[in-house]
């Protein structure tokens, strides 16, 4: 009688066993059929959006996992993520890309500044602390407070290339250092809170996320740079001096994204990337 009871609990075992084997094939196959995407935090929303029309349309789930800083082009070429939305460039010879919008790098002040328009040269005079007085650029009598973004952001780099100026701390830019004096903000968020607190403020951040706050009501205006305002025509006339992209990175041979990159480049899809106060790179009528 034991022996039987020990070859019963050895059989209902391996009964378990290749259930669970059973379940796992499944759902790794199952897996295989569906879109990994990693993105940003800030531009989640856009990427929320496209995949929940791509649901709707291929009745096919969609995984969005976000990445802080870096893109980890190892965990696209081990097809732990089919894409990589991000505002970055793929500079990985393994990889492609798709740009499917447009951002831009903007330079804010407190709506209370009575300033409209900045050159390079006076920008970075103020994230130098050459100039400490918004009476040194326009009749305002305010001192001036500075707000960069915590270095490996996309912001600071896109104001770094631009202005040659990296975050104290860093190895020392073409044109030198930001001021030590300086409101070093962890996101977006965070820096155009403090200009929208603050009268003589001044930060950067990207233009979807200013457009965004604006809507919010925070109380921030965007500046015109070298004589172009960041409008939809002058960004993609590159007359306005500091532009960027929101790319779709993938491994070449990954086929099963092809139909959500189109989708990205539809109608439909621009529609969302406008709407999500990104600039589509096609204009439907």
């Amino acid at each position: 009688m034991p022996n039987n009871k020990i070859k019963t609990i050895i059989v209902f075992i391996i009964f378990l066993v290749s259930i669970v084997l059973l379940l796992t094939q499944f759902k790794n196959k199952s897996d295989k059929n569906h879109i990994h995407i990693s993105c940003s935090r800030t531009i989640r929303p856009v990427v929320e959006k496209v995949a929940n029309l791509y649901t709707q349309k291929y009745k096919q789930t969609i995984y969005i996992e976000d990445f802080e800083i870096d893109i980890n082009a190892v965990n696209i070429l081990s097809d732990k993520y089919d894409l990589a939305f991000t505002t970055k460039t793929n500079e990985n010879p393994l990889l492609d890309h798709t740009t499917i919008g447009y951002d831009s790098l903007v330079i804010i002040v407190n709506s209370k500044n009575p300033l409209n328009e900045l050159n390079k040269q006076t920008l970075n005079n103020i994230y130098t602390k050459k100039v400490k007085s918004w009476q040194e650029v326009t009749s305002w009598n305010e001192p001036i407070l500075i707000s960069s973004e915590k270095t490996g952001s996309n912001s600071a780099r896109l104001f770094e290339q631009y202005s040659g100026l990296t975050n104290p701390g860093r190895e020392k830019g073409i044109n030198g250092h930001i001021s030590q004096d300086t409101h070093i903000a962890n996101s977006a968020l965070e820096s155009i809170g403090f200009v929208s607190r603050i009268p003589g403020a001044i930060g950067f951040t990207s233009l979807e996320a200013a457009l965004y706050s604006k809507k919010q009501g925070l109380a921030i205006k965007i500046l015109t740079l070298n004589g172009a305002y960041p409008n939809k025509e002058n960004i993609i006339d590159n007359k306005y001096p500091i532009k960027s992209e929101l790319n779709l990175i993938y491994k070449k041979d990954n086929v099963k994204i092809k139909d959500f990159v189109e989708l990205a480049l539809s109608p439909q899809g621009q529609k969302i990337i406008q709407e999500q106060d990104f600039i589509p790179v096609i204009t439907y009528k």
